[in-house]
This record gives C-alpha cells, structure tokens and sequence, in this order.
C-alpha cells in the first residue's frame, strides 16, 4: 500500500478501497477529506482504527477544521461504520496515550456514556478533540527538524440509557418523570467528573464529559416541556408540580454551574496554549544560539584550550570554606567548572571499523573531577550568558551539524569509556538538580528569572533577553579562561581532553577514548621514538611536534615517521644547515601527506649550498607549494630573509590563512614577489613582515597590499628589529585593511620610544602603546605632534619611570588633551607599585588607581596630596607602622573615613608596639568598621610589647578602641611579649556575632609565664568557637550541644565567623595548667597548624590530652549519623551545630590537621604510640613533624570510616 493512499472498508469483513491522501496546509500533516469518504460510503458516520474512534483533525486552537478530515494512518486498513450498525456498534471514550495517562490518575476514569434519541445527528456535528498531552519546557528536545503536529483521536460518543422493562409498565407521565430525575443524578456525577478533569488539565476528557453533559440537557428540557404537557391535560397530575419545578430549579442551577465551568475550561485551555507558545518560543531561541556555539569554527592558534564547559554547585562546600571568603566572596569555590568532550562524526573512525563498537559519539563530561573557579564574581560576569547557553543545550539536548547532546535524563559518561574518574560518576548521579541550580544561579545574577515556572502567562517573557545578548567565545575569551581556574594540572591541558582537527579543518577537544578511536599506536610510538631520538618534543595532547634537525639523514628519518602519523597539528623545525631544493621538497611531501595545519622553519637561508648553486633562484619554491593544495593555514618563516628573492614560480591559489615572513635590505627588488603571493592566496587575513630596516618599511608594504585589494579583511603586523640576529621588536605597527579595497582601516602602534619613529604621525593611528620608560617633557612635545594629525586616537598605554609617577603624568596629559576637547581616548600610565587607568582622559571621574602597596613613608612624604577625591583607588596592602605620633597617618585615615566607596583596601597590615599613639586608635576602629562591612578587608595586626603603652591606663576610649580593632576587625594576630590589660568597665562590641569572628591566624611569641588575666585573654582567642559557634570539639566529659545551644550557621547569618586555622607558639613558657588549658579550648575539627616550637611545659601528658580529645570528639560526631545513611547527606532533624561538626569531620580527608613540635619536651616514642592509638580509632588525618635530634613525619592521606 502506497503513502499517498488510506485504505478503508465497510465493517471488518468488508472489500477494501483506498482513497487517496492530500497534505492539508492548515496543519501541515496528511490527511484524507470526509467528503471523499462519504463519496464511496454514503452512510458513513464515524471510522475506527481497531477499537478506537478516529478523531476528526482540529487546529491550534482546538477548533475543528472545516471541510471535516481524519489523519493519515499508512499501513493501516480503517473500519467505516455506517447508520445500521452504529447502534449495535459498542462505543466508548478512546483511550489516552501512554504519555496521557501519567499526567494525572483522573486520566484513568472512565467517562459515563449517554446516548440520546438523536445520538447519530449529534455525533455528525460533534467537534473532536485532541488527547495528545501537551508539550513542555521539561519533555522537549532541540532537534534540527520540525516538531511534529499531535496526533487526534476520536471522543467519546454518548451511549443510550437502558431502561427496565417495569419502566414501560408505568403511566407514561411517571416514566418522564422518573427518567428525568436519573438524567439529573447522572448530570451531577458527570459535572463532579467534569471538575475534576478540568482541575487536573484533562482538557480532552472535560471536553468529551461536557459534550455528553450538553446532550443531556436537551433530552431533560425536552422531558420536562412534555412532562408540562402532560400536567396541563389530567387535573390528577398537578400534584406533581412542585417536584417537577424542583427538578427543573436543580437542572437550572446545574446548567450555570456547568457554564461556569466550561468558561474557567476554556480560560486554562488558554493559558496552557500561551505556555505551550513561550516554550517553543524558548526551545526555538535557545535551539539557535546552540547552533552557533557549536557550528562556530576555531583556528589552531585561536583554540589554546577547551571551548566547551558547564558550571555545577560544588560538592560538600563545608561551613569552613564558606566563612573563611568573608561576605565579598560567599560564593567562591561553591562551583565546579567541567568540560566536555566535543564527539561526533569527526570522531568516527573513516574506514568504519570502529576500535571499540561501544563507543557512542555523543557529547558528554570530561574524565575530570573539575576545577574550582577564582574570582567568581567576575568569571560570571564574563561567561555566565555563554555558560548559561550550554547549560540549556544540555538540559534539552541537541542534534546539529554531526554533533548529538543527548537530554539531560541521558547524559553520562559515555559507554565503552575506560578509567572513568570517580568525581565525575558522582556528579552525574544528580546532575539535573545541579543544572537547574546553576541556570537559577546565573539567571539570578542577571536579574532575569525565567518566566515559565510564574503562575502568570502574559507576564514577560525574559529568557530572550538573557539569551539575546549571548554569543559564541572568541580566540581571546579562551585564552582567558584558564586565568579564572585552579589547576594543579601542571604540564597536562585543562580536562585531560586532546586536540584534533577535522578533515574541514575545524579545531576539536575530545577525550582520549575518542582521540584513540581514529589513532593508530604504533604510527604514534614510531613518531614518538623519532622526536625523542633526535631530543625533540611531542605533546600528544596539543598535536604540536618541536624539533631540530641537525643532518639530512636525521631528517629523512624525522619525515618518514611523520607521514604515517595523522594527529601533528602543529610542526615546529629547526635547520642547523642550509637545505636543498631537494631537502625542501622532501619536507613538503611528508607536510602534505599529514593533517598539520600550523609550521614554523627556523634556519639561516643565505647561505646557499654548491650542491644547489643552479636552483638558487626557485629554493623556496617548495615552501610555497606547502602551502597550495595541502591543509596548511598558518606558515611562519624565521630567519629566512633570502625567501622572496629565492622563488621561481607562485603557484596560481594558496591556501594559507597566515604568513610570517622577513623582509630584507634589498626590498624593492622583492616588493614584486611579495605581491603575487598576496594576490594568490584568497583567504589570507594575517601578514606579519619583519623588519630590519627604518620606517619606509612599512610605507612600502602598505602600499603593496593596496595594489593586491585583497578580497578578505587583513591583518598586518609590521614588527622592526635592530639586526637580522634579535627577535625583540623595537618597534611594532598593526594595519587593518579593509576586504576588497585593501583600504587601511585603522593602525595600531607599539614604539620604544616617542622618538625617532615618524609612524606616530599616521593620521589613522588608533591605539599607541609605549614599552620603554619615558621622561615626561619629550612625551608631551610628541604627543603634540601626534595629536595635530590625528582626529580618532581610541588609547595611549605609557611605561612611566620612578622618577616620573604616574599621576604627574597624568596632570600632563591632561591638560595638552584638554587643547583638543573632541579627543577622548582610554589612557593607562604604570610603573612598578602604580597603574592608573581612565575611559576618558577628558572625565577625571573616571580616573582609577591601582597600588600595589602604601606605606607609612608614601604618607609621610606627602602621597595624601597626590591623591584627589575624585579618583576611584584600589591598593592590594596597606602598611601602616604606628610607631611614634604621625599628623600625616591619622589625617590619611581621615581621609579613608570618608571614602569607604571611593578606596578599596584588600589587606591592611597594623604594627602596634609601646611607642605608638593611642590616639589614632579610634579613628582606625571608625576605618576597619567600614571597610571589613564594605570590601571584607583582611587585618593583620601585628603588636610588640602593646602591653607596655603607657596611654593605656588612664583612658578608656583608648582601650575601648584597641579591643573593639582586635575582637571585631582582624584576621590575623601577632603578639609578641603582653597584651594590655582588659577594660574593667564592659565595653559594647560592634559584632554581632561573637568576639574574634574574623580571626583565622594567631601567633604568640614571647609569652613567659603570663598572669591568669591575660592568659584568659588568650584562651578566648583560641577557644571562642565553643563559646559563640556551638561546639565541635567538646569537653572529654560533656555531650555534644543539642539544638536549644546558640550557634551562628550560614543560613542564619551571612557573617558567618571564620574558625582559627593557625595557632603558632613561639617561645612561650607556660605553666601545667595552663598548657592544658590551651589544648582543650583547640576545635581538632577545624583547626589546620599547630606550631609549638621552643617552648618549655608541653610535654608527653599533653599531647595525651590533645589526642583524647580528638578521639572522643570523632567518636561523638560519628555516632550522629546512622553507618547507612553517612554518605546520604546530613539528618534533617540534626541540630545546626551538630550538622557543622559532621560537615567538619567529612572535610578533614582534604584537609589533615598537623601538629608540628618543634624542640618541645615531647618524645619521638610517645609520638609514635599516639599516632598508633589514633590509627587504631580510623583517625588517620592527623600529621605529626617533630624535630628533637632527628626528623620524623608521617602523613596519612584520609580518614577512615
């Protein structure tokens, strides 16, 4: 039976005729028209495909389609039933598609028939409807084909009510009476039924309920105008009057509830239309923007690493990390970033044996436990639309261009994959979660959640704005990438992924599995032994081969292993002698027989061999056949200056993308060569051309290009050396010429020096960049010069000297732009310890600098008055040394009062000792409160005998002051010799959150039997986690703190405190008591170091004391959880302080806790016997380094459990 044909037949015995098949535009499916049906089977009234009523074809809008048709069934025979069967014929409610019956179990009930008298006229004018469920966001696939219409079955068709032969024993009137009151007992279950469809969205089944509902209710007014008929003729009937007036009063209130229903239908039908519409709308955008991320092609030097990557929320952040970034950086290390493998059929082997039949050529995760992100803020910044487009691409999935993304519910790592990496298998198995927290998270940033999940369909629709301004990574977006992430791949590429290129020449990350798929081993051992042989370099990742070839036997050699390998991508050569013509030749067959598409030739081309004297003016042509009808895109030519005066013949079309070539002295003579060579290669948009001789070089290859009016927009790069021998350009020009005019667009320049280089006056110079450091006064008298012939100057970059700062230059500047108001360029003067950069030399506003460091000198020479209120500053460390009373100090943190918005601070480091001023303490508690609340800024207070200050005892502002800096702003204590004194009076802490919340470094030094008022000021600097966290670490006789203990978690404070995670002790002499004192107030949980070097009192005993603890604390913390429910998260009904301390525990097999003794009183023995005993309770992450007379360490990798 053909396509173009439906077979049909008159009941299921019936000869079979076949109608012809017509595509219907409205719903661009095929479909067959019921007229023609009715032409050959004149009492057709419905057709069946089995036991299911075929539907009439609707529209969009669930309207019926006029003239009435079916759908289209090949390979079907359909049953045409005819008026004297209808009624024989049982007839039920279709039944719903797989895909229908898991939207609700409603779906799942049988819809109750009714049949009235006239059934067949009701059923020819019965609008079908659809019962194909609806599609959404979830269940929809990027597919590069059409989405298909949804198939339309028939709906129910009422059945007729049996009535009982007692029934027909009854006077008529009693019959119509009692047939009316079932008809509205029936209308009651059905308009029951018909809410309940209408509520869960079984849109199809209400429509099939009301259409027997309506039928209905014609049969009961048609019941009750007889039944008054009958009333008005017998007297004996008015008594049934009343009831027949309650019935109908019933059938009225259920016919307006019924259109109340019907309309609130129609209202949802709506809705989920408009739903249905934006996710196609979405599915189409985001289907798009897949298309050109993955059609996008790179060239070799454009693709350093991976292109494609998804970010995930990292697993098991602990509380540790997450208060230790402050509330600047809360999310930083909370993601993950993996790549992915770039499969697909350039992947499939091309002889169609495949290595492994398992492998699937699907995109997938890399064999990579992923990399943690710096600088979150500013990588989602950049990347967040792109990250967020591959993100829905693997949510929905994709099939483009020979690349398959499977759906998220499919994605894995793919079969036949060997050595898969355990982090990844744990990633997949609840990835979808992960994805749809990190579109939230990305979306959130943007401020445009998606609005398919609102409750409101007309409200705007904003995914298209988040994922209009999308666009595929550029060369240098990749290149930056790898700045964002922490790698401790040293020497291996990022997700241990390789580098091919496809037979189109498309550059390609895949894995190694797929790397091997189309890899031959020994072709690549063989190449592998050639390069070592000869102290070459192979990176079989990257495909990039770096060689030196010192003899044309080594050579040969070197070629013949090259040709049978297929994966060199890049060839790096060096010649220790002049080769031949022939030597050349040889080269280029073993270059044209590979995939290479980058080479770069290192040699000294004026000696000319006598072997080759008569081929002296055709050398190089083979180095130019290289780049004719071979893969070759990029040739680079170094030290070959003879190359344009050594070539016979340019072939007629070369296929390079990129020449690097060098000029030599006899120019003129070569002009003419170069060209030809321009005019024959069509896609050329780079020329580099280096330069041993003065400016007009550049005259002249400028001019040369614009004779060629290339039809690609070029590229030319124009770098000058001092000698053929230097590679260090003094002078660099870069020209933009315009396609097919070769028209100069715009130069860029790098120079030395302002002087002796006439290029700076080029009207279209764009952006000047000077390397050398300049004096100020011959700066300006050039930059005059420039600016009276150029009009567009876009930047300046200037290398200032120390003598000349950069803000004096920046004055200068200024004021000789501010002669030529319309000329704004971006401006950027740094020397060692400054940058200062503007958008707009014009705007002071927009002024910034950027220090490396302040010191107390800088502010005591005057650097306050180089620094106007306009200027935005970031310094990386603020060194302040108080130690003698400083006017220019505290009128510096006068002016940093003010600005808290205008200068960022990233690290203040503060000296204290008995000579400084207590008078500049308040002014830097109001400083440190607004910075750590603005910019999280790191305090390392550093105090010296601060206890010996004699402004100490009588003010106590003073010691307000000093308290409120060290409990509430530093990060980091040294404390040598005393601390003063406590206030006696009670002094208000400005954190809310517990004294010592920041602190996460302490060290002591000096500390000689100090007095118990002091030393409880030390305790509660090592054991103010127990007093304001709620314990980790508890006492050895005390329980774990229950849920009524007050702690501080991240979900209720986001100043969450940092934990102590170094405790140094240097020289302290302390007493029994005190030394075990010290040790039960350490959390081991969180605490990292612990130092105690030359130190008199720790003994063996405390070290007892330590290890008990940790013994028992681990011992409660594990009995928390139940052994099966360990790695299944945290109990719900855990206590917040009891779920910080499993986390905490979990998080010590990536971070050990050591303990370094250092010339303390403690044997290697009684080391040795507790390290056992902490073994013997699985507690293997602790680390011990002693130094007595000899060095002992011991590291044990993770805990077991």
């Amino acid at each position: 039976m053909a396509d173009d044909s439906q077979s049909f037949r008159k009941g299921p015995d019936g000869d079979v005729m076949d109608i012809e098949v017509l595509l219907d535009l409205d719903t661009n499916q095929k479909v067959i028209y019921w007229s023609d049906i009715e032409y050959h089977f004149p009492k057709a009234r419905f057709v069946k495909k089995k036991n299911t009523h075929v539907a009439f074809v609707r529209n969009v809008l669930r309207e019926g389609c006029e003239p009435r048709r079916i759908r289209h069934y090949p390979g079907v025979v359909l049953e045409v039933l005819e008026d004297d069967s209808s009624c024989s014929q049982a007839t039920s409610v279709p039944t719903a598609s797989s895909a229908d019956t898991t939207r609700s179990s409603a779906a799942s009930e049988d819809v109750t028939p009714y049949i009235m008298h006239h059934a067949s006229d009701a059923t020819k004018s019965f609008p079908f409807a659809s019962i194909d469920p609806l599609p959404t966001v979830e269940s929809l696939a990027i597919l590069d084909t059409a989405i298909s219409t949804p198939t339309f079955i028939a709906t129910a068709v009422s059945s007729s009510i049996k009535e009982s032969a007692s029934v027909f024993s009854m006077p008529p009137s009693h019959r119509l009476l009692q047939r009316s009151q079932s008809m509205l007992q029936e209308s009651s279950v059905q308009m029951a039924r018909y809410e309940k469809s209408v509520q869960s969205g079984q849109f199809v089944q209400a429509d099939a309920i009301m259409y027997g509902m309506q039928a209905m209710r014609k049969d009961m007014q048609e019941e009750f105008r007889v039944l008054h008929s009958e009333v008005a003729k017998n007297d004996e009937l008015k008594a049934l009057t009343q009831k027949i007036q309650d019935l109908e009063s019933a059938a009225g209130a259920q016919t307006k509830r019924m259109e109340e229903m019907h309309k609130q239908s129609v209202e949802l039908q709506e809705r989920s239309l408009k739903m249905q519409q934006k996710a196609l709308d979405r599915l189409a955008l985001i289907q798009n923007k897949v298309a050109a991320i993955l059609t996008q092609t790179y060239e070799l030097h454009e693709y350093p690493i991976p292109r494609l990557f998804i970010v995930l929320p990292k697993e098991d952040t602990t509380r540790t990390e997450k208060v230790t970034r402050g509330i600047k950086n809360i999310f930083t290390k909370q993601f993950k970033l993996y790549f992915l493998c770039e499969c697909g059929d350039h992947t499939k082997p091309a002889d169609g044996r495949p290595q492994n039949p398992h492998l699937k050529h699907e995109i997938h995760l890399a064999r990579h436990d992923g990399y943690d992100i710096d600088r979150p803020i500013e990588f989602f910044e950049k990347y967040g639309s792109y990250i967020l487009t591959v993100l829905l691409m693997l949510k929905y999935g994709v099939t483009i261009a020979g690349v398959i993304v499977p759906p998220l519910s499919q994605l894995k790592i793919v079969d036949g994959l060997r050595d898969i990496v355990e982090d990844i298998d744990n990633v997949l198995k609840d990835i979808g979660p992960k994805v749809d927290s990190s579109i939230a998270y990305i979306e959130g940033l943007t401020g445009m959640q998606s609005q398919l999940s609102t409750s409101d369909p007309d409200a705007t629709f904003t995914d298209s704005v988040i994922l209009d301004g999308l666009e595929a990574l550029e060369g240098a977006d990749l290149r930056q990438l790898e700045s964002f992430l922490k790698s401790s791949d040293e020497g291996r590429v990022l997700g241990n992924l390789y580098r091919v290129v496809t037979s189109e020449g498309h550059v390609k990350w895949v894995c190694l599995d797929h790397y091997r798929e189309n890899y031959r081993v020994k072709a690549a051992q063989d190449l592998r032994d050639a390069v070592e042989e000869i102290k070459g370099k192979y990176n079989e990742a990257t495909g990039s081969v770096e060689i030196q070839l010192g003899t044309p036997i080594a050579a040969r050699k070197f070629y013949s292993a090259l040709e049978s390998s297929r994966f060199v991508q890049e060839l790096d050569v060096t010649f220790d002698w002049s080769p031949t013509m022939q030597e050349f030749r040889d080269l280029r067959d073993a270059i044209k027989s590979t995939n290479i598409h980058h080479v770069r030739l290192q040699g000294n081309g004026l000696d000319v061999p006598l072997s080759d004297l008569f081929n002296n003016g055709r050398r190089s042509d083979p180095i130019l056949q290289m780049m004719s009808g071979g893969k070759v895109q990029s040739l680079v030519l170094d030290g070959w200056e003879d190359f344009l005066d050594r070539i016979g013949t340019v072939p007629t079309t070369l296929h390079v993308r990129k020449l690097t070539v060098r000029l030599g002295e006899k120019w003129s003579k070569t002009a003419p060569r170069l060209v030809e060579i321009l005019r024959a290669s069509p896609l050329l948009t780079e020329l580099t051309c280096w330069s041993v001789i003065d400016d007009p070089a550049p005259d002249h290859v400028m001019a040369a290009l614009e004779n060629s009016k290339l039809p690609q927009a070029l590229k030319l790069e124009l770098p000058r050396v001092r000698s053929p021998w230097h590679s260090l350009h003094t002078t660099r020009a870069s020209v933009k010429f315009e396609a097919g005019t070769s028209r100069i667009l715009s130069f860029d320049l790098q120079v030395e020096s302002m002087e002796g280089t006439k290029l700076l006056r080029h009207p279209l110079v764009r952006n000047i960049y000077i390397k050398s450091e300049q004096k100020l006064s011959p700066l300006l008298e050039e930059f005059r010069k420039c600016l009276k012939f150029n009009a567009g100057l876009e930047s300046v970059t200037i290398a200032c000297s120390e003598t000349n700062l950069p803000l004096a230059c920046l004055r200068a500047l200024q004021e000789l732009f501010a002669i030529y108001p319309h000329q704004t360029p971006r401006l950027c003067l740094s020397n060692r310890r400054l940058t200062v950069t503007t958008n707009n030399i014009q705007d002071v506003n927009t002024v910034r600098l950027d220090l490396k460091n302040i010191d107390t000198p800088d502010i005591a020479t005057g650097f306050l008055s180089d620094i106007q209120g306009n200027y935005t500053i970031n310094a990386q460390t603020l060194n302040l040394k108080l130690d003698k009373t400083s006017t220019n100090i505290n009128a510096f943190l006068r002016f940093l009062e003010v600005r808290p918005t205008q200068v960022q601070i990233q690290e203040m480091n503060i000296s204290l000792n008995d000579g400084s001023d207590p008078d500049i303490l308040p002014v830097l508690d109001d400083v440190l409160r607004s910075y750590c609340a603005l910019w999280d800024t790191r305090v390392c207070l550093d105090l010296t005998n601060i206890g010996k200050n004699p402004f100490f005892a009588g003010s106590s502002t003073h010691q307000d002051s000093f308290w409120r800096i060290l409990q509430d702003h530093s990060t980091r204590i040294n404390i040598s010799d005393k601390l003063p004194p406590p206030p006696s009076h009670s002094f208000s802490s400005s954190a809310s959150v517990g004294p010592y919340h920041r602190l996460d470094y302490l060290r002591l030094a000096q500390l000689h039997d100090p007095t118990d008022q002091y030393f409880s000021c030390v305790l509660s600097m090592v054991g103010c986690i127990s007093k304001v966290r709620g314990s980790n670490s508890v006492e050895e006789n005390e329980d774990l703190v229950d849920s009524s203990c007050p702690t501080t978690t991240s979900s209720d404070n986001e100043n969450a405190p940092n934990r102590l995670c170094k405790l140094q002790l240097f020289d302290c002499w302390l007493s029994h008591t005190q030394w075990h004192q010290l040790v039960q107030s350490v959390d081991v949980l969180t605490l990292n170091d612990l130092l105690i070097e030359d130190t008199e009192g720790f003994t063996d005993e405390h070290l007892a004391v330590l290890v008990n603890r940790c013994i028992s604390t681990v011992a409660r913390v594990r009995a928390l959880e139940k052994p099966s429910e360990l790695e299944s998260g945290l109990l719900p009904s855990m206590s917040a302080a009891n779920q910080l301390a499993v986390q905490d525990l979990r998080a010590r097999t990536h971070q050990p806790f050591k303990i370094e003794l250092l010339h303390s009183d403690v044997t290697d023995d009684f080391v040795a016997k507790e390290k056992a005993r902490l073994e013997a309770n699985s507690i293997e992450w602790v680390q011990f380094k002693i130094l007595q007379n000899t060095l002992c360490s011991v590291e044990i990798g993770s805990i077991s459990r």
